[in-house]
């Protein structure tokens, strides 16, 4: 499965693997870089995951999955990047 990141504000990163994703999660702020999603490189997949800073007193991050073809749209919560970058990852590979 060909996919990609696109980060608030920054170039797209082609097929980032688990040290990328826990870098894009790492460097997200409240600020300027909020968030990033992860899309399929084929315009006919509609999926995408999206993981923002969440604002609040005990941080942590929003974790949005989207795909419709399988009728699936969940929001979480999660404070570990590398927990985060493994749930992107099993999750792409259930596409």
């Amino acid at each position: 499965m060909e996919y990609y990141a696109a980060p608030e504000g920054r170039d797209d990163v082609d097929q980032p693997d688990r040290g990328d994703l826990i870098d894009l999660v790492n460097e997200l702020d409240t600020d300027t870089n909020t968030f990033f999603i992860v899309f399929p490189r084929d315009d006919d997949l509609e999926w995408s995951y999206a993981v923002s800073k969440k604002i609040s007193a005990f941080g942590g991050f929003e974790l949005d999955r989207f795909d419709p073809a399988a009728g699936a749209h969940d929001i979480t919560t999660a404070a570990d990047p590398h927990t985060i970058a493994e749930d992107i990852l099993t999750w792409i590979r259930r596409r």
